[in-house]
């Protein structure tokens, strides 16, 4: 993550992003997440498609929803969204969140959690951007077509 300068960063209250990720996960058939920050209008937006609908929830920068919020340009990525849950489970325990996306689209979130002692605890997540499900699904035709030409081939030595 460091070696790839950090253009977006912002500090979001746990409890708003919570709700957000929720409502994403919520969404049939959703594989992932589109994160976009930006030093314009919409900010910070998350949306996600799924088989029937789709969903895009906007942060304005002005809300109460960030605490600091600094983008130095507009870069939206896409994660898998089993990742993001992951990474969301720490939600419901953390007071803030602070979000950060370098040039290469690596997504970093760090849970802030306070203890009843005023001790803090940090909980740290480094999401890769997602490189494609074309690429994938290709990737796994070819694999599955290998696989029935190999097949076809034992087939045919048998019947010799």
């Amino acid at each position: 993550f460091n070696n790839s300068p950090v253009v977006n960063k912002g500090i979001v209250k746990s409890e708003q992003l919570r709700d957000a990720f929720s409502e994403l996960s919520e969404l049939p058939g959703a594989a992932t997440v589109s994160v976009l920050m930006s030093p314009e209008t919409p900010f910070f937006r998350l949306s996600t498609q799924g088989q029937t609908a789709s969903c895009e929830i906007d942060f304005p920068k002005g809300d109460e929803t960030f605490t600091q919020l600094n983008c130095k340009k507009l870069l939206q990525c896409e994660y898998r969204l089993s990742l993001i849950q992951q990474a969301g489970k720490a939600l419901s325990y953390s007071d803030k969140t602070f979000l950060r996306m370098n040039e290469e689209g690596t997504l970093s979130i760090q849970h802030m959690l306070t203890h009843s002692d005023a001790q803090k605890t940090y909980i740290d997540y480094y999401v890769l951007a997602d490189v494609g499900q074309d690429e994938d699904e290709e990737n796994n035709e070819d694999e599955d077509t290998q696989q029935t030409n190999l097949h076809e081939s034992e087939t045919e030595d048998d019947s010799s």
